[in-house]
């Protein structure tokens, strides 16, 4: 008897589990990324090209990189992946679930630190079932295909990662992809130092049936029709051979875009050099139709690089991404510190950049440059929609942010009569706590994950926990000036744990550190961090020499031990393959 409830039991329990799992099944077939996966199983990954456009994620203003996306029916190619590159792409990225592939313009810190960012949260959250695609030089991957001892912080549900050669043509249903490698004068074979162009040719839209053509043949139509449709096939009716061009409209004109980053002036001599190849079309030798800048204003104002844009026709577009155009990058974290503003401007100042009374003047696209901003559209296709479109574009204007608010001036002074919620502090009292992030496992589009600021005293700062995208939320709250200052006199970095969005932002801080001290001399700085993590701060040090330049390694167990003699302390970071990595005398 007991034996006959205990299989009934466990039958109860299985076939609960298989209705959770049932359950579970179909929820996650809802999602976006299953349809289109559908879709392209359908349609063999294009919808006849119907939509072609480029959107901007980032200019490059505020930290985050200069990064584009481009949107072709079923799928979609991000340029560039840096440092809290999420929650730019939840608000300017569009239907991001369709993203397969990520192409690297240089493999520099900026390009590359989002990487493991982006991989992870979209394999975790279900929103990819086929491998993420990276385009670039030579490891450009160095995040993501990584040994698992290294990355030993990462959950299982990584997703797999192919890297595509440079030196190989990518073709699919949609585009043609040819990349052409710039290379550093002063490092003529180094394909790590190598920065790449992409040329991108469009598939041809959906040919139709040219019906005068059809009666001149004299034949009936059927079936074979949509074999020549369809397929492009040549086929044989009533002893007649007939061929697509026989039956189908003349091919109209397939746009070919070129995305450029030329990152330093080392690299301009080699671009020069290939104007050629980098400027026509492969097809019939015109000059490309659309030109995607990326490259640094220091290097897009120079002359050398001025006099090889005039090279071009004025019938090619080019569209130029500058990180000194002050734009509303995160328009819901810029509004919502607009809105918390209104009721301590002390405990929320204003985010940069600061609200504008009048917003800038927009782009005149009678000219062939066109300054672009974050969640500006370039429309290829359709015809009816191609040209620019900065109608999502936000404007950095107080008005612009207050949105749904009827009355701002009844807002403002209900905000005045009442009672303050914060306490007075009438004297400026060290140490200070900023919160740069507290949203949990993953960015969101008002919230960054863990980052705490600590100004010990005056001019002294340590952080505790540096997870994605910290150096952008030091920048957007202090300015490009005060958060320099702050990165240089920056003591300690305290990592509390070994989950990615603790610690996944370093690359990015410590680049952007670098960037801030320029020609100084680094200081010294701690840093405080799992024993686990050890080998993956090796591997950053091996890929971006330079970037923990007078770094001093502690491991936080070592904090909890009294008087440890610093020649043990030693032994033990040659122990654990800290060999980059100074540790305190």
């Amino acid at each position: 008897m007991a034996s006959s409830n205990t299989n009934e039991t466990v039958e109860s329990h299985r076939q609960g589990s298989e209705k959770l799992v049932n359950h579970f099944a179909k929820a996650r077939a809802n999602r976006p990324a299953r349809k289109y996966q559908e879709f392209k199983k359908k349609y063999g990954g294009a919808l006849h090209n119907q939509e072609a456009t480029f959107r901007v994620v980032s200019n490059g203003f505020n930290s985050c990189c200069k990064s584009v996306i481009l949107h072709v029916d079923l799928t979609s190619y991000l340029f560039n992946c840096g440092d809290g590159i999420l929650r730019h792409m939840l608000e300017n990225a569009g239907k991001w679930s369709k993203l397969e592939h990520i192409l690297i313009t240089s493999k520099s810190w900026r390009n590359v630190a989002g990487t493991l960012e982006l991989n992870g949260t979209m394999a975790e959250t279900g929103n990819r079932e086929t491998p993420l695609c990276i385009h670039g030089p030579e490891s450009v991957d160095c995040l993501v295909n990584v040994d698992r001892s290294v990355r030993s912080f990462a959950r299982d549900v990584m997703g797999i990662v192919e890297r595509h050669s440079p030196e190989q043509l990518y073709i699919d249903n949609a585009v043609t992809i040819q990349s052409i490698l710039l290379f550093d004068c002063k490092k003529p074979t180094d394909q790590t130092a190598a920065a790449c162009a992409y040329k991108i040719a469009f598939k041809g839209e959906k040919r139709k049936v040219n019906t005068e053509n059809l009666v001149k043949l004299c034949v009936k139509p059927g079936p074979w029709l949509r074999d020549i449709v369809e397929h492009n096939k040549t086929v044989e009716v009533g002893g007649k051979t007939i061929t697509p061009d026989d039956v189908l409209c003349r091919p109209g004109h397939t746009d070919v875009a070129l995305v450029l980053e030329c990152p330093t002036l080392n690299h301009l001599p080699d671009l020069i050099r290939k104007t050629e190849q980098l400027s026509r079309r492969n097809d019939n030798g015109e000059f490309v139709d659309i030109l995607v800048h990326l490259t640094p204003d220091s290097v897009a104002k120079h002359p050398e690089y001025l006099e090889w844009m005039s090279q071009f026709p004025e019938t090619t577009k080019h569209l130029m991404v500058s990180e000194s155009v002050p734009s509303v990058g995160l328009k819901y974290a810029w509004e919502q510190q607009v809105h918390l503003n209104m009721v301590d401007d002390s405990i929320f100042p204003l985010l940069h950049p600061k609200p504008v009374e009048e917003p800038s003047v927009e782009a005149n696209e009678s000219t062939n440059i066109l300054y672009l901003k974050p969640n500006s559209i370039y429309t290829l296709r359709p015809l009816s929609y191609k040209g620019l479109n900065n109608s999502q574009v936000h404007k950095g204007t107080k008005e612009a942010a207050y949105g749904y608010f009827k009355s701002m001036e009844l807002v403002e002074q209900a905000v005045k009569d009442r009672v303050s919620l914060t306490c007075q502090v009438t004297k400026r009292e060290y140490p200070i706590l900023t919160m740069l992030g507290s949203s949990a496992s993953v960015n969101t589009k008002t919230r960054n994950v863990s980052g705490i600021l600590v100004e010990i005293e005056k001019d002294s700062y340590i952080l505790l926990d540096c997870g994605y995208g910290v150096a952008g939320q030091l920048v957007r709250l202090y300015g490009e000036e005060k958060s320099s200052d702050i990165l240089r006199n920056l003591k300690a970095i305290f990592v509390s744990h070994g989950h990615a969005d603790h610690h996944a932002g370093i690359l990015g801080l410590m680049g952007k550190r670098k960037e801030a001290l320029g020609d100084r001399v680094a200081p010294k700085l701690f840093f405080i961090f799992p024993r686990k993590l050890n080998l993956w701060y090796d591997h950053l040090n091996q890929q971006f020499p330079g970037c923990m330049e007078n770094v001093r390694a502690v491991f936080g167990g070592f904090l909890l031990k009294d008087n440890i003699p610093p020649k043990k302390l030693q032994e033990h970071s040659q122990s654990v393959h800290l060999s980059r990595l100074l540790l305190p005398p």
